[in-house]
């Protein structure tokens, strides 16, 4: 009998406290588990949080949507919310349960964050290999990583895999994606996992523990058989950063004289990011080379003006306000904060008031959506503008379709605009559904509401998606979310990570002599701008480019972007003068009223030199008279 209890506490005879778990050691998770479970949550916090949750959801954007007939699995996400268990529990048991609630909106914006003092916080798991990928399939490599860490990786050189788990390698990475992940296409959910798995953070990734505990069988193409587990590093928080499965761990830029094309690979788009991509802009400026972007697995979070000044600093007549709503609920007007709301103007570029805005009721696909009126999200420019612009087939830009948040404004606002050709990279999967970003949305966090105060006293930080974007066009009763659109970058390299910069530059190269000739008319936002299109009257401000028909560049001339202050409507082709201006430089009206103001300072300034003649002479005949009067006394 003593022989069958005794493997049920062997778990526990090897188990250590939080305190007991070192830095730069090894554990297993027979070893962490309990350091794991040690915060713990009481049932009416618990049900405060899930009270904030429930009125989060009211004013998450895509609530409607995704309880709609219009997605594959639709959900209801206030009663998912609504059946999360509230007694008594572990944080990681609570936290692993908001977690997979959240996943099923395949939202990769909508995000928890647990306290830093959680109990799993800087745990991190860890494999000693990284899975890749390329046009041969699946293959190992040491994990660079372990180095930071202490632990030995099991292989030294790069190898094929036949299987995982006697599974095949591909499916199953993309079955621990759909259980884990919140991207849409194959494409970004291999790309996920790839730079995911490996590297486990279980304060944003909390896996199952049978997930954590149970080792991966693999298997080479030459028959030999890994066995591999994860093993559990304490780290501080700050050098999660440090960790990276790709070439570039942050941003970078190069200009490269002797291939004459510059390259950018962003990963960040932070306020302390500002000076380094100022340098960069510097750099580009001082040629006219071709751009090559790559995103490099870009975070989710960032500020989107640096998002947005980068965008306008690159291409200048691009309009880089964000056109938009909010999901409108019966208390939208307690929930925001007045600082976050003033971000946001009407289309006279007017300061909003959110108890007057107005709402509107869209019916597509079986779906009822009540939103607010269409509205602007105005941004300040951060970035330095270039002189040395380019053309819309001199910018390239790569995505492995991680991009979402400030990343996907950044990069569908060059797409949508026709601004650069956008090229995936990677698996391209079976579903069709390959894209350049996901996540189309603009987001608040915890402390943009006036409510939500659970959240904030047990310290629970919210990424909540709240403003849906829409295409670029200016009728303020049009909408159509960009989430439901169905945006095909012009090119896909079935590939994997970048490993040089000369690999960048390659292919940047050879995606702009593609372009030369071959084209994706389901893009038709881009054309080859070309000055034997500039056909049309300057008072319309337009400029002209090629339209792409049949994958080839025809004869046929179409609008492509417009002088700067006027942007270009999706629809009509017209450019619409920048509302949020008072002076624009290709506007007659203004120039006249600029003249009439000189004509009138000159004027005035004339009688102002007058007037002080006249004095000077006044001031001058009564000092004379005052000698004079003097001389007589005498």
């Amino acid at each position: 009998m003593i022989l069958y209890i005794i493997p049920l506490f062997l778990p526990y005879l090897f188990a250590y406290p939080c305190s007991e778990i070192t830095f730069q050691k090894s554990f297993t998770f027979e070893e962490v588990e309990e350091c794991i479970n040690e915060t713990s949550i009481n049932q009416l916090e618990i049900e405060g949080i899930i009270n904030d949750l429930k009125e989060a959801a009211q004013a998450y954007v895509l609530t409607d949507i995704n309880n709609s007939s219009i997605k594959e699995h639709p959900i209801d996400l206030i009663q998912q919310i609504n059946e999360i268990k509230t007694e008594n529990q572990t944080l990681f048991s609570f936290f692993q349960s908001i977690f997979f609630t959240f996943q099923t909106t395949f939202d990769p914006s909508l995000t928890l964050r647990v306290p830093e003092s959680s109990s799993f916080n800087d745990l991190l798991g860890i494999y000693d290999i990284l899975f890749n990928y390329n046009i041969n399939g699946i293959y190992i490599t040491p994990n660079t990583n372990c180095e930071l860490f202490g632990i030995k990786p099991s292989i030294i050189e790069k190898s094929y895999l036949t299987s995982i788990n006697d599974i095949d390698p591909i499916k199953f990475l993309l079955s621990f994606a759909k259980k884990y992940g919140s991207y849409i296409s194959q494409h970004a959910q291999l790309s996920w996992v790839l730079s995911s798995i490996s590297n486990i953070r279980l304060s944003k990734l909390p896996l199952s523990f049978d997930d954590l505990k149970t080792p991966l069988k693999l298997t080479t193409n030459n028959g030999t058989i890994y066995t591999l587990y994860y093993q559990f590093v304490k780290i501080e928080p700050n050098s999660f950063n440090e960790l990276s499965v790709s070439s570039f761990k942050r941003n970078e830029c190069y200009v490269m004289n002797e291939r004459r094309t510059n390259v950018l690979i962003l990963s960040s788009f932070e306020t302390n990011d500002i000076n380094n991509l100022n340098d960069c802009l510097k750099k580009f400026d001082s040629n006219s080379y071709p751009i090559g972007i790559v995103l490099q697995q870009p975070k989710v979070f960032g500020n989107n003006e640096v998002a947005a000044s980068l965008h306008q600093s690159i291409v200048l007549h691009d309009d880089t306000r964000l056109i938009g709503s909010f999901r409108y609920f019966d208390t939208m007007n307690l929930f925001y904060k007045k600082e976050f709301i003033n971000q946001f103007k009407d289309f006279e570029c007017k300061q909003i008031n959110i108890e007057d805005i107005g709402s509107q009721l869209d019916s597509f696909n079986n779906m009822t959506h009540q939103r607010t009126e269409s509205i602007l999200y105005v941004f300040n420019s951060l970035t330095k503008t270039m002189s040395s612009l380019r053309k819309s087939n001199d910018i390239v830009i790569f995505s492995d379709g991680l991009c979402t948040g400030v990343c996907s404004h950044f990069a569908l606002g060059l797409v949508l605009r026709g601004s650069s050709i956008s090229v995936t990279y990677g698996y391209e999967g079976n579903d069709n559904k390959v894209r350049i970003s996901q996540g189309s949305t603009l987001s608040m966090q915890e402390t943009d509401s006036r409510e939500l105060n659970n959240l904030k006293r047990n310290n629970l930080k919210l990424n909540l998606p709240v403003f849906e974007i829409y295409d670029y066009h200016y009728n303020s009763s049009e909408s159509f979310p960009l989430e439901l659109s169905n945006i095909i970058p012009d090119f896909h390299l079935n590939r994997g990570q970048f490993s040089s910069v000369n690999d960048i530059i390659t292919e940047t190269l050879r995606i702009i002599d593609k372009f030369q000739i071959q084209c994706n008319e389901l893009n038709d936002r881009m054309k080859y701008d070309s000055i034997e299109c500039n056909i049309y009257e300057s008072t319309s401000h337009k400029y002209g480019g090629f339209k792409c028909i049949n994958n080839s560049w025809s004869n046929k001339c179409e609008p492509s972007y417009c002088d700067y202050n006027y942007f270009l409507d999706s629809i009509t082709l017209n450019c619409i003068k920048n509302s949020c201006v008072n002076i624009d430089e290709n506007d007659e009206d203004t120039n006249i009223s600029i003249l009439v103001y000189v004509g009138v300072s000159f004027i005035i300034l004339i009688s102002m030199l007058i007037v002080s003649i006249l004095l000077g002479i006044f001031i001058l005949f009564m000092h004379r008279q005052n000698q004079k009067l003097n001389y007589n006394h005498f």
